[in-house]
């Protein structure tokens, strides 16, 4: 299911991060000069584009009925969740929530959200 697929993908993610430390690394460090560089940030908005097309067409996939520009929203919320979620892990790993407490914790409040409307 589309929420297996999440949960999947931020567990993978979790237990990844000791071996992509130095992309992250890298990612943060070109995050504070994209400040001050018109050529990183613009490098950084080309790679944010890439990514958000190629996970709008994960997002697809997954919810075949979303329209095209749906799908790429969807795919940036994700994204910025998940860059959320590493800075954390990385910086705080110790008092940043786990896959299970996210998971426990969208299960409470995607409800209220949704059911707020």
């Amino acid at each position: 299911t589309p929420l297996e697929r999440i949960r999947a993908t931020w567990q993978a993610l979790a237990d990844s991060l000791d071996e992509h430390q130095p992309l992250i690394v890298a990612f943060v460090e070109a995050l504070a000069q994209a400040n001050r560089s018109l050529r990183v940030r613009d490098q950084l908005a080309d790679c944010y584009e890439r990514l958000r097309a190629q996970s709008a067409e994960l997002v697809r996939e997954t919810l075949s009925e979303l329209p095209p520009d749906t799908a790429r929203i969807v795919a940036a919320f994700f994204i910025a969740i998940t860059d959320g979620l590493i800075l954390q892990w990385r910086i705080d790993p110790a008092r940043a929530p786990t896959v299970d407490e996210l998971w426990a914790a969208l299960g409470i409040a995607l409800p209220a959200i949704l059911g707020a409307e």
